[in-house]
């Protein structure tokens, strides 16, 4: 997955949503599995198994659910990325 968002790569944003909105920090070994399940969500295969950097597979849906990854799939329909909102 080549794609940038604000000028940065995914591999980057998603490094500083592990590094800045969990406690305790998730590992950045992390990043591949996310990308892998953000892919997979994309193409509607929710239910793809992602192989984990420990060897634990999980489903694509489980895997964004964890992460908070919600927010980085893009709108099947547009092909553009929109942030989730957030409530006040």
């Amino acid at each position: 997955m080549d794609r940038r968002i604000g000028g940065f790569s995914m591999e980057a944003i998603l490094m500083d949503h592990f590094r800045y909105n969990f406690i305790p920090p998730i590992d950045s070994v992390n990043v591949g599995a996310a990308l892998e399940a953000i892919e997979a969500a994309e193409s509607d295969e929710w239910d793809r198994e992602i192989e984990l950097w420990n060897g634990v597979r999980l489903s694509a849906s489980r895997i964004i659910e964890e992460l908070h990854l919600g927010g980085y799939i893009r709108d099947l329909e547009s092909g553009e990325w929109e942030p989730e909102e957030w409530e006040a």
